[in-house]
């Protein structure tokens, strides 16, 4: 028998890049029932994006977006570039349920999909 290499047991989050966090933030609690648990944005002094964390049971949606549409910011450039969707998330692995960190990248001159996994230090 041969094991997984990829022993997920579960889902910590998933951050999507939205051109509007708040609506997305809007949809995801009326369509699915999640509940808003944080947010960051100029309110908050954060002034380059603002994010809306939202939960259900034992998983975070974090929705992310640029507070101005400037090419140069990386959120929004992933944004024209690729439209609303997924950047990252966290996933529980193994049985000693460690964090392993799933990111999304984007290579520009092909438009190809490449995933990069890195594991957080073990506490």
């Amino acid at each position: 028998m041969t094991s997984d290499p990829l022993d997920l047991q579960g889902i910590d989050y998933v951050e999507f890049y939205v051109s509007n966090a708040r609506q997305a933030a809007h949809f995801y609690r009326t369509a699915l029932g999640l509940r808003p648990v944080a947010y960051a944005g100029l309110e908050t002094g954060v002034r380059d994006r603002a994010s809306w964390v939202l939960a259900r049971r034992n998983i975070r949606f974090v929705l992310t977006a640029p507070l101005l549409p400037d090419p140069r910011d990386p959120i929004a450039a992933h944004i024209a570039r690729h439209g609303d969707g997924v950047h990252d998330m966290a996933a529980l692995e193994g049985t000693q349920r460690q964090r392993l960190v799933v990111r999304v990248v984007f290579n520009q001159q092909d438009d190809l999909v490449r995933v990069v996994h890195a594991r957080a230090p073990s506490s």
